[in-house]
C-alpha cells in the first residue's frame, strides 16, 4: 500500500500567514464569512427537516435524537464552514488541507448518512413485505445488516484512498499475508453462504427454540458469521453460521403440537383387572385436562417384566412453547400421581442383583 502526498502541508508558518491575510481583509469580507458561518449554522435544522421529508422520513418526536437529523446539520455546518474559508481567499496551501479535512469529514458523514437511510421502513423493504408473503422481519434485518456492511467498506475504501494511499498494490505487497487473508475470507464467506442459507431457507429465526447437536436453546440474534443462542442454563453459546448451515437443526417452535410420553411400572401383586381398571381411570382423568388433544389419549398394558407390569402413557397437546409445556408436563405428572394416590396404587422403582462373590 504506497501513499501518494496529494495535499498541502500545515505549518506554522502558513498559519502565520493566514492571520495576516485576515487581518489585511476588509471588515465588509470578513462580516460575509461569518455571516455565512452562521447562517449555515442556524439554517441546519430547516435544511435536515427538508432533506428527511425529501426522503419521506416520518419525523420522530424528539428530532434531536435522530441519527439521521444529526448527520444532516453535521453535513450542512461543516459545508457553511469551508465556503466561509474560500470567501476570505486563504493561502493554497492552507486551503488544500482544509479541502482534505473536510473532503475525509464528509465522506465519513455521507456514508453514515446512507447506511443510515437503509431502514425496514424504506420503499425497497416495504416492496419486500409486500410482494413476497415469506420475506419475514427477520430476513429484512439480515438483508439491512448486509447491505449497511458493503456501504461501510465502500465508505471506508473511499477515506482511505482520500488519505493518499494506492491501495491497487496491496493485494500484492501482501506476501504470505495473503495466504492467511485468504484463508480467512475463505471461512467468513462459508459463514455468510450459511447465513444466507438459515435466512432463505426459513431454518430458524430469532425467538426460534432449536436443538443441534448437544444444545438446546433460544435464538437471539443471527449476524453474518455467527447465531446466538441462549441455553436452558441462561449460557449464550455462540455457533458459526456455517456448522447450523451442516447440521441436523430441530426447530421446536416450528412443530403444530407436542408429544407427551410416560412409563410407570406397577408392583407384580397387582391384578389383571386392577390393571385394566386403573387404565381406564388414567385415561378418564386425562380427559378432564383441556389442554391435552382428546383423541390423542393412549393409554395401554405395554410390557410384562420380571420386577413389575409397565403401562405407557402418551398423548398430544397443542402448546408449543417450551416453558409452557414444561408446565403442562409438571400439571399432567400431578393428575397421574394423585390419582394413584387415590386408589392406593403405588409403582415400583428399578431394583438391582447385588452377587456377594467369595
Amino acid at each position: 500500500m504506497k501513499h501518494v502526498n496529494n495535499g498541502g502541508n500545515l505549518n506554522l508558518e502558513t498559519i502565520k500567514n493566514c492571520i495576516e491575510i485576515i487581518k489585511s481583509k476588509e471588515i465588509i469580507d470578513l462580516l460575509i464569512a461569518v455571516a455565512i458561518f452562521i447562517g449555515f449554522i442556524l439554517l441546519s435544522s430547516i435544511f435536515a427537516k427538508i432533506i428527511m421529508k425529501c426522503f419521506k422520513i416520518k419525523p420522530e418526536k424528539l428530532e434531536k435524537k435522530s441519527k439521521l437529523y444529526k448527520i444532516l446539520k453535521c453535513i450542512f455546518i461543516i459545508s457553511g464552514t469551508y465556503i466561509s474559508l474560500l470567501i476570505l481567499s486563504l493561502p493554497s496551501n492552507f486551503m488544500a488541507v482544509v479541502t482534505k479535512i473536510f473532503k475525509l469529514i464528509l465522506i465519513y458523514l455521507v456514508t453514515r448518512l446512507v447506511a443510515n437511510l437503509i431502514r425496514p421502513s424504506s420503499k425497497t423493504f416495504n416492496k419486500m413485505k409486500n410482494t413476497n408473503e415469506s420475506a419475514n422481519e427477520h430476513t429484512i434485518r439480515f438483508a439491512i445488516k448486509f447491505a449497511r456492511g458493503i456501504i461501510y467498506i465502500i465508505g471506508a475504501f473511499i477515506f482511505v484512498t482520500e488519505l493518499g494511499y494506492d491501495l491497487s498494490g496491496l493485494v500484492a505487497g501482501l506476501g504470505i499475508g495473503s495466504v492467511v487473508l485468504a484463508l480467512a475470507a475463505q471461512d467468513l464467506a462459508k459463514n455468510l453462504f450459511g447465513g444466507f442459507a438459515i435466512i432463505s431457507d426459513k431454518t430458524f429465526v430469532i425467538g426460534d427454540t432449536i436443538e443441534v447437536n448437544t444444545t438446546f436453546g433460544t435464538v437471539e440474534d443471527i449476524t453474518f458469521r455467527t447465531t446466538r443462542i441462549r441455553k436452558l442454563d441462561n449460557t449464550v453459546i455462540t455457533m458459526p453460521n456455517s456448522i447450523l448451515a451442516d447440521s441436523e437443526i430441530i426447530n421446536w417452535s416450528k412443530i403444530k403440537k407436542r408429544r407427551y410420553d410416560c412409563e410407570l411400572k406397577l408392583s407384580l401383586d397387582i391384578t389383571q383387572k386392577e390393571i385394566n381398571n386403573i387404565i381406564k381411570k388414567i385415561e378418564f382423568e386425562l380427559q378432564k385436562n383441556t389442554e391435552i388433544i382428546k383423541d390423542s389419549i393412549r393409554v395401554y398394558f405395554s410390557d410384562i417384566e420380571k420386577d413389575g407390569y409397565k403401562i405407557t402413557i402418551y398423548l398430544y397437546t397443542d402448546i408449543i412453547d417450551y416453558d409452557e409445556y414444561i408446565k403442562f408436563k409438571n400439571d399432567v405428572n400431578s393428575q397421574i400421581l394423585a390419582l394413584f394416590e387415590k386408589e392406593h396404587v403405588k409403582l415400583i422403582y428399578p431394583t438391582f442383583d447385588i452377587r456377594i462373590v467369595k
